[in-house]
């Protein structure tokens, strides 16, 4: 499952029910990498989508704490045949009373210190550079993942030994030879939707 793929199974269960309840989904011949345990940490690589479409990553610390994440990891392609992914998705929405757009969106304010432009470019995308480049909106959440496919000996010994696959993780994973399922119980946060602030602050200090 590719980013556009993810993207366009968002923008089909985000509706008013979807925000508050999860619904079942089945995709398949889904394409699966997973993430085996490297040398250096053993950490999971829990890859989310890609960042150029609304379902993005901030580019400040949480991407780099991702990096550092990777890099204990060895990505595997799997060989299984007729591969079919269930799971449960929600899409959570965040709100904060207290915040207001429209008082950062006046244009004529500074913070001491800081030049404009410090907390946000303005740019649409990861481009955009900041100290608050990017604020999550929702919350992508997977629960109960089951994966069935016609698993080559080389995928089972992945299947039981890897972190991870795609982005989800195997932490507490079962897998049942017999019907080649592999469950992955319990909730995930998979993914964050994010919008990018104007520029931030709108003015240089005096």
């Amino acid at each position: 499952m590719n980013e556009n793929q993810f993207g366009d199974l968002i923008r089909h269960v985000e509706t008013p029910q979807a925000a508050a309840s999860f619904r079942r989904l089945r995709l398949g011949h889904v394409p699966l990498v997973m993430a085996a345990a490297g040398a250096q940490n053993g950490a999971a690589h829990t890859q989310g989508p890609n960042d150029g479409h609304a379902v993005i990553r901030p580019t400040r610390e949480p991407a780099h704490f991702s990096e550092l994440i990777a890099a204990g990891t060895t990505p595997k392609q799997v060989a299984a045949r007729g591969v079919s992914i269930e799971f449960d998705l929600c899409v959570l929405s965040l709100s904060r009373p207290w915040y207001s757009s429209g008082l950062l969106a006046l244009p004529n304010w500074f913070v001491p210190g800081f030049r404009q432009g410090d907390f946000s470019e303005g740019l649409d995308g990861p481009d955009n550079d900041g100290l608050l480049n990017a604020i999550p909106i929702a919350c992508i959440l997977t629960r109960d993942v089951r994966i069935t496919a016609n698993w080559t000996p080389a995928d089972v010994d992945a299947a039981t030994t890897s972190v991870a696959v795609g982005p989800f993780s195997l932490f507490g994973r079962t897998f049942d030879t017999a019907s080649g399922s592999l469950t992955i119980p319990g909730i995930q946060a998979v993914a964050w939707v994010c919008t990018n602030p104007k520029r931030l602050p709108p003015m240089d200090p005096p």
